[in-house]
């Protein structure tokens, strides 16, 4: 197999050729409920009801919907709290959420979405949950919002706080914050799996994050998956356009739900390990996420989603379809590819340094030292080591190239992992060309192979379209400002 770095407009283009996506997005129930207060479920059967289902975050508060269709053995209880009082509301929160119950009712989740909710209204909505998911194979607790560490226990905090964050005192903790573990311990159930996601321990970029109170480390219980935006004693950014992506989405959720969405993300840790790498890239290691696990099996996520015909995404030049998310990721990883190209290509850096700066811990330079060996199918346990830390961080440049190694030379790696492995890790990760290589290498019908390759080429397009604009806007700015 070729590689496929040069001209990525060329690439891109040869997805004229191929089949386009279609179909009608699968979607399980879901019960919407804001400001604390639930309103009776009234069922919406019609298509265009089901794209509505998922309200934005300035749709009517009102608004509650039930869809049928759903499966009995995956529910979701998902909260957005963004109305903080004195000073301490987030923008992102109730949008996350939105985003996460579109993600999760794609994989046939029934899923209960609670948006800006007091102290009773969260009581009520967990209590509830708890007996309508009994039995469930897996549940899902998902929060966004305000979240502290306080004497040792991690609160999430809903939106009738009694004062600012920072003048919270103990007894209004106690009394008004909901504890972690508590919540956890309610809805531990015999045979399924617990997930809980918390994207809390939230800044505004433009408050800074040096006084702000964090969440700390919490043990999972048994039977149960715990993910945190950030790890213990960190914080989690609550949008992601202080890094350059101009969605107003925590960078945590933003990715999770993309990986959600993505078919070839079957399990819940490969879905967690692909938003580790992509979050502590985008962020260059301000945000890394963390994830407890107590599990003896970690369980698929559900059905795959089937591709959406339309709703909340951008059309790329080639015509096919794109999710915002993904288009963000294709920027990202072209303009890593870029620099790491550029320092590969500089004669002024010896082989020697870049291996010096691989083993200070330098990804760019680790990958830069890779590229600079020809893909010929000789041993690849050297070049696999400079590579291993980056790729099992979930860098997607990493994992490709990793993957490309093995295939040129029919091999596994030392812990017996294939080329398919870490490619299908990358394309997961939002490169586009590790997709192609995937559905070129995969064993489906021609039919998904072609629109599996279509929907890679359409990526690595879209990173390229997006590359060129963004350098083609900064010489129009720069000529402007010439006196």
């Amino acid at each position: 197999m070729k590689k496929l770095r040069a001209l990525p407009w060329l690439l891109g283009a040869c997805a004229l050729l191929a089949a386009g996506c279609g179909g009608e997005p699968s979607t399980g129930p879901i019960s919407i409920s804001t400001a604390g207060q639930a309103r009776p479920a009234e069922p919406m059967a019609t298509p265009e009801a089901t794209a509505a289902a998922t309200p934005e975050p300035d749709a009517d508060p009102a608004r509650t919907a039930v869809l049928p269709g759903s499966s009995p053995r995956h529910h979701a209880l998902v909260f957005g709290n963004s109305a903080y009082p004195h000073g301490d509301a987030l923008t992102a929160p109730a949008r996350d959420a939105a985003l996460m119950a579109r993600a999760l009712r794609a994989r046939g989740y029934q899923v209960r979405l609670s948006l800006d909710r007091d102290y009773a209204g969260m009581v009520e909505d967990i209590e509830a949950f708890a007996e309508t998911s009994e039995g469930a194979q897996v549940r899902v607790l998902y929060f966004a919002g305000h979240g502290f560490e306080f004497d040792s226990e991690n609160y999430l905090l809903p939106v009738d706080i009694p004062a600012p964050i920072a003048g919270l005192d103990r007894d209004q903790v106690r009394s008004r914050g909901l504890p972690l573990n508590r919540l956890l311990a309610d809805l531990e159930a015999e045979g399924g799996t617990l997930v809980g996601i918390i994207d809390a321990c939230r800044v505004l970029p433009a408050r800074g994050a040096a006084d702000t109170p964090t969440l700390g480390e919490q043990a999972a219980p048994q039977g149960s998956i715990l993910a945190f935006a950030t790890a213990p004693g960190q914080v989690a950014m609550d949008s992601l356009r202080s890094f350059g992506v101009e969605q107003d989405h925590s960078p945590f959720t933003y990715f999770l739900a993309n990986h959600l969405l993505a078919p070839e993300t079957r399990r819940w840790d490969q879905a967690f390990q692909a938003t580790y790498g992509i979050v502590r890239n985008q962020t260059r290691g301000r945000q890394e996420p963390w994830t407890n696990y107590k599990v003896t099996e970690v369980p698929e996520i559900g059905p795959a989603p089937a591709p959406a015909s339309g709703g909340a995404r951008d059309a790329n030049p080639l015509g096919i379809e794109l999710r915002p998310e993904r288009k963000a990721a294709a920027l990202y990883w072209q303009r890593e590819a870029g620099a790491i190209w550029k320092l590969a290509r500089d004669g002024a850096t010896t082989d020697r340094q870049l291996a010096q700066r691989a083993a200070e811990g330098d990804d760019l330079a680790a990958l830069a030292a890779v590229f600079r060996v020809p893909e010929d199918g000789r041993d690849p346990a050297p070049l696999l080591r400079l590579l291993q830390r980056p790729a099992d961080a979930g860098h997607a440049l990493a994992q490709e190239e990793a993957g490309n190694r093995l295939w040129a030379a029919k091999a596994h790696d030392a812990q017996g992992r294939s080329a398919k492995y870490w490619w299908q890790l990358s394309c997961a990760n939002g490169l586009g060309s590790a997709c192609t290589r995937l559905a070129m290498a995969g064993d489906g019908s021609p039919d998904e192979q072609a629109r599996a390759m279509a929907q890679g080429f359409a990526e690595m397009f879209s990173g390229f379209s997006q590359a060129m604009e963004a350098d083609l806007q900064r010489n129009r700015n720069q000529e402007d400002d010439e006196p």
